[in-house]
């Protein structure tokens, strides 16, 4: 039966990686919308390559048209340009604003996991979570990074590149949706292959690394969920993003069902067993007596006595 558990939880695994894939998709065709759009494109190279004044009006018509994808509901916060050059533009979509925004703290974003992992790749980064603390509140988000080139002049690389941040929260929901909100007895959580921690039930762990020492059964009891129940563990290696998508289960909650209908069916078996023990005493117990009264009958008859009545009280195969 535990196989079969197993089986289902591993089933459950690939389809919340189906539906992560199917939300990372609206993040990166949102990227690739922007890395197509020539306004912007030559926006950027004024903004880098102009004068002063071009390069004013470049950032304000960059900030505009960033501004453009509003993305309401969606979980993107901001939207980034990081120009080679260490320039930036960057719209906030939670703040509504240029300057207040999820990279304040940052004087060159060149030096931001999004802009490095993405500096080699010629196509779009997945980045995993990074922790951000803002009014003193810890907030969770991966990006999205792509690099961004000069359409009429590729050889000489990129310019900019894209990054758009997003609210690990979403990851969260989809793994851990309502339908399993009781993570008192199973959680789901994705890693990446460094084994940093993409998305957790409780969103302090997002973003840090798992001990490598510790076993994913042991990194779950130490993060508080399940600490003194015997558990399994499933696992699904997603090869689009790299992604392990994991969940962990209380053994004896989720085979509860199972066990209490084994006691139930082992309860009704020795019931029935007694009872068809006692019927079959008793039913000997009869045929014995109707026995004894035939026998002690031809006894009295061997000793010639043929007035003798042989009563019989139960009407049995005797």
């Amino acid at each position: 039966m535990s196989e079969k558990v197993n089986e289902l939880m591993t089933t459950n695994l690939t389809q919340i990686a189906e539906r992560v894939n199917l939300t990372l998709e609206v993040y990166t065709n949102l990227t690739y919308q922007i890395y197509q759009d020539e306004e912007l494109n030559q926006n950027i190279k004024w903004f880098m390559y102009g004068d002063e004044n071009q390069s004013v009006a470049a950032y304000n018509q960059i900030n505009k048209r960033l501004k453009q994808y509003n993305t309401a509901d969606s979980g993107v916060r901001c939207i980034s340009v990081v120009c080679t050059n260490g320039n930036s533009v960057i719209y906030d979509f939670e703040t509504d604003s240029f300057f207040n925004n999820l990279w304040r703290d940052y004087s060159d974003l060149r030096k931001t996991k999004p802009y490095i992992d993405a500096i080699d790749q010629p196509g779009m980064v997945i980045v995993p979570t990074i922790i951000f603390y803002e009014d003193n509140q810890k907030k969770e988000y991966f990006h999205i990074a792509k690099r961004v080139f000069d359409f009429n002049h590729l050889e000489e690389g990129s310019i900019a590149t894209i990054i758009i941040s997003i609210d690990s929260k979403i990851l969260n929901e989809i793994c851990n949706s309502e339908e399993n909100e009781n993570l008192d007895y199973g959680i789901n959580f994705i890693m990446d292959e460094e084994q940093t921690i993409i998305s957790y039930p409780d969103m302090d762990f997002s973003g840090t690394k798992k001990d490598e020492n510790l076993s994913i059964s042991d990194f779950t009891k130490t993060t508080g969920y399940m600490s003194k129940k015997e558990i399994a563990v499933n696992s699904y290696e997603d090869k689009v993003t790299g992604w392990t998508f994991y969940n962990v289960y209380d053994k004896h909650y989720m085979l509860k069902d199972v066990t209490n209908a084994q006691k139930l069916y082992m309860t009704v078996g020795i019931l029935a067993l007694i009872t068809t023990i006692l019927a079959i005493m008793m039913l000997i117990r009869q045929m014995n007596d109707s026995v004894c009264q035939i026998v002690s009958g031809i006894k009295i008859i061997q000793e010639g006595n043929l007035d003798v009545k042989i009563e019989v009280k139960y009407h049995d195969e005797i």
